[in-house]
């Protein structure tokens, strides 16, 4: 058995975390040093397409967005990332539920968030090919 983090005792305790944003892989919803995330436990293990999950590496804490659910692992990225992470359901540590995007508190459940991450979605293609071509250009350029 593993141990507890602060994190896990302190949303044992009082159920919710608020932390600002540090990193840039959920971007451009979640700004590093400008929003911060309310993280709720977890009270099942039922988790859906788009939720956003906090799950802890060796390095510290993640927060990603599910994008796809199967009967083994929660497949997930961050808004702002290319490659998919695996990760079983019970290594979910919390889950956002509301954030603080600058002074404003958005639900995760609001219609405007909802449109935006259909939209972000649909141009996941356009995104991936644009980080590639940016990729290539930077081997090209650099390149001794």
């Amino acid at each position: 058995m593993k141990n507890k983090t602060k994190v896990e005792y302190i949303l044992d305790e009082n159920n919710e975390f608020v932390f600002p944003i540090q990193g840039k892989s959920m971007m451009p919803l979640l700004r590093q040093h400008k929003d911060c995330v309310i993280v709720t436990k977890p009270d099942s293990f039922n988790f859906k397409k788009y939720d956003i999950v906090m799950y802890q590496t060796k390095t510290g804490f993640i927060l990603h967005r599910i994008i796809k659910v199967t009967d083994e692992w929660l497949i997930i990225k961050g808004d702002n990332t290319f490659i998919n992470e695996y990760v079983k359901s019970y290594e979910i540590v919390g889950i956002v539920k509301r954030f603080y995007r600058g002074d404003k508190l958005v639900s995760t459940n609001s219609l405007s968030l909802k449109i935006y991450i259909i939209i972000w979605r649909m141009i996941y293609p356009i995104r991936l090919l644009f980080f590639k071509i940016k990729s290539l250009l930077r081997k090209l350029i650099w390149k001794k």
